[in-house]
């Protein structure tokens, strides 16, 4: 299968699996939102900062480290090395987790059910290893199709789980069993999938190998983890659970979208440019037209946020009216990000996982976590947001030099990529802001009357402009490999 094929195939399996998990989990939230309040939610975001600092270190990074090693250098050994190691770290992890992390949470938020809540979380923790191995394998040889089916039957048993316990009145419970039982229904199938079965083999030298790339791969999402929950962790400790049950709620609607579909182009390419680490032209140009397709999707779905999130009232309530102008600033910071999405990726891909560790820990020490203090003190769950925008875009700054120096690669072409993709959205705002500046409305639907009337601009702007490379993804699907 050719690479456009490939890269069709992945993003459309891929996406069809987040739709899935999306959905339901959507669903999940719609139902807590309306059962639930801000408290409730701002106490789980408690429990998640502090589960998912440790979480990082789950795996040690060996998943990302077979994905990226050539084909022909892994032998068996070193899948039996990576499941053994990550079985015994992730039990050490896990009592950290239950004796260490959830005490000292329920200590440092005042909060006794956090004593509760962060064990069980953990369990995930107790159950990864024992699909690193079998994922890992599919993604290396682009299975895509067989990944989705794993998590979608995955996510639709968890959903309908979480879905009961909801009804029956568990509340955040709901939540937390869902992710556990995902987990845990995903295990058999990833056997079956792939029929690998551990062995009691262990190398020292594979190990080595292993962790020598993994390590910084670790050290690089922790530092990126604070990129994502460092806001909450001090949103919670300095201003209050009811503040970051708002803060949060606007991350759910907006940022969690945008992570989303950069996880599932991510997901895809991040193999391709493993493959291809050798020929830089052939990645780059998968580069930018990751970036062009992750603005023309993600661009669209932040400006109806931006331009008017009223109409979100109606589903979850006016208890949610708080998280409204947080929602406008992170929509802002979700299209910055799009710039350098798969940056990370490409860094790995290429073998410099201490340039990517580097790069994150300048990011996160110097511009992230002082602009969300200073944010927090002054200006509170607002003043967040806006600490979360301004590192962003330095961010984005900080990679395109980055990408120049090191891998060559002109920051001139990335952000054509990007604003092909995005000046659509950026000319239906302007025009929608024009026209309802002299056309009144005052009626409980008026909301989704702009947003219909902006999705409708924004679909036949992006037609007219992009209209090339629309007609070239049709072709691509229309001479798509008949095991799609």
């Amino acid at each position: 299968m050719s690479t456009s094929k490939t890269i069709f195939s992945g993003i459309f399996w891929t996406s069809l699996q987040a739709i899935v998990q999306r959905s339901f989990r959507f669903i999940i939230k719609l139902f807590l939102a309306r059962l639930l309040f801000p408290e409730d939610f701002g106490v789980v975001g408690m429990a998640v900062v502090f589960t998912s600092f440790i979480q990082v270190f789950s795996d040690l990074g060996f998943g990302q480290a077979l994905i990226q090693r050539k084909t022909e250098k892994l032998t068996d050994s070193y899948f039996n090395t990576a499941f053994w190691t990550n079985v015994g770290w992730s039990i050490l992890i896990y009592l950290i987790i239950a004796f260490v992390i959830a005490p000292f949470s329920s200590w440092f938020y005042g909060e006794e059910i956090l004593i509760k809540i962060i064990p069980v979380l953990g369990i995930s923790v107790l159950i990864n290893p024992l699909i690193l191995v079998h994922r890992a394998q599919l993604t290396k040889e682009m299975d895509f199709k067989k990944l989705a089916v794993i998590n979608n039957t995955s996510s639709i048993g968890s959903g309908i789980l979480a879905l009961m316990l909801a009804y029956g009145g568990f509340g955040v419970w709901a939540l937390v069993f869902n992710s556990i039982a995902q987990f845990i229904i995903a295990v058999p199938q990833y056997f079956f999938a792939t029929g690998w079965k551990p062995k009691f083999i262990w190398k020292k030298e594979h190990f080595k190998d292993l962790l020598g790339f993994g390590a910084f791969t670790s050290f690089s999402a922790l530092v990126a983890r604070f990129a994502n929950q460092g806001d909450y962790l001090l949103i919670g400790k300095f201003i209050g659970k009811f503040e970051l049950g708002l803060y949060s709620f606007a991350f759910i609607i907006t940022d969690a979208i945008r992570s989303q579909i950069k996880t599932v182009i991510n997901s895809v390419l991040y193999p391709i440019y493993s493959k291809y680490q050798d020929e830089k032209t052939k990645q780059f140009k998968l580069y930018t037209k990751s970036i062009f397709f992750n603005s023309l999707i993600i661009v669209p779905l932040m400006s109806v946020l931006f331009f008017d999130p009223n109409f979100l009232l109606v589903f979850f309530g006016d208890k949610w009216e708080g998280s409204l102008i947080i929602i406008k600033i992170i929509a802002v910071s979700s299209v910055i990000e799009i710039i350098t999405t798969s940056f990370p990726s490409l860094l790995r891909a290429n073998n410099l996982p201490r340039l990517e560790f580097k790069i994150e820990v300048i990011k996160i020490m110097i511009f992230y976590l002082p602009l969300i203090l200073i944010g927090v003190i002054y200006y509170g769950i607002i003043g967040a947001a806006i600490g979360v925008l301004i590192s962003r875009i330095l961010g984005a700054i900080i990679n395109l030099i980055v990408m120049e120096k090191w891998l060559k690669l002109s920051s001139v072409i990335v952000l054509k990529e990007f604003f092909k993709g995005f000046l659509p959205s950026f000319l239906s705002i302007l025009i929608c802001y024009l026209i309802f500046s002299f056309i009144k409305m005052n009626f409980l639907y008026e909301s989704f009357v702009k947003v219909f009337f902006l999705i409708s601009l924004i679909a036949g702007l992006t037609f007219l402009i992009n209209q090339k490379e629309l007609k070239r993804v049709y072709i691509i699907y229309r001479n798509r490999n008949n095991s799609l």
